[in-house]
């Protein structure tokens, strides 16, 4: 067994507390309350910063998304006109064979 599947069975229940350096370790959760991040206020400024762009990203991620489902029905409102135009095209080709043979059956007669 691995020491870290060790350490993992002995530091079920217990909870993470840091030390004022930075490094943890697993203690009794009644001795030590959950604790909160401390921040500085420069941190806190960076962190409202990155909210906010990261609000805008969001803002400007979803109108786009609109313009592109604008355009992906506009797209698709051509491609039914094509088909329509297209299908129209060769309606009119088969009229003008169906004339031009009446009026060589017409001439024969």
């Amino acid at each position: 067994m691995s020491w870290k599947l060790r350490w993992a069975g002995h530091n079920r229940g217990k909870v993470r507390v840091y030390r004022e350096d930075g490094s943890y370790f697993y203690g009794d959760p009644n001795k030590y309350p959950p604790q909160e991040p401390q921040y500085t206020e420069e941190q806190k400024r960076e962190l409202e910063q990155l909210d906010k762009r990261k609000k805008e990203l969001d803002e400007e991620s979803r109108k786009l998304q609109i313009e592109i489902e604008k355009s992906e029905a506009k797209a698709k409102e051509y491609k039914e006109q094509y088909k329509k135009l297209v299908a129209q095209e060769k309606l009119e080709k088969k009229r003008e064979k169906l004339r031009k043979w009446r009026k060589k059956l017409k001439k024969e007669s």
